[in-house]
């Protein structure tokens, strides 16, 4: 069961990477390159299909809007399924990964926690003027 409450989060994000104009839309060509993106094995008819699919689903100007594109996704197609499960896949998955970057990044003995020194580096990316004091306040 996909949650639509997470997933319109999911689609901000793409919209807003995607959405090179700024206009709050996206064309063709950048729902396209969404689509790639989401996955690159995709055939130029499946990527056609989409936008075509989404694009009916409005006001078929060739323009897709964040409305327009999760009235879509709601209308629950087996395409639509497919897709939330690619979104989710790649969304998901690139946020965990960045995360464990991150936390390997301060895990300087590879610990697998982070100990009151790897914390201070954290939370000194995050607020330089921290004293020692205070992040172990902190951590309390």
């Amino acid at each position: 069961v996909i949650d639509m409450d997470d997933m319109e989060g999911r689609i901000q994000e793409v919209f807003e990477m995607f959405d090179k104009d700024n206009s709050g839309q996206l064309d063709m060509l950048e729902l396209r390159d969404a689509l790639y993106s989401l996955n690159p094995h995709f055939s130029v008819v499946e990527v056609s299909y989409y936008c075509k699919w989404i694009n009916e689903t409005g006001n078929k100007d060739g323009l897709i809007s964040h409305k327009e594109f999760m009235d879509w996704l709601r209308a629950g197609s087996q395409a639509a399924q497919d897709l939330c499960q690619l979104i989710i896949a790649e969304t998901g998955l690139s946020t965990a990964a960045r995360l464990r970057d991150l936390f390997k990044r301060f895990d300087k003995d590879g610990s697998g926690t982070l100990d009151v020194d790897e914390m201070a580096g954290v939370f000194r990316v995050l607020k330089p003027a921290l004293t020692f004091k205070e992040i172990a306040a902190l951590m309390k």
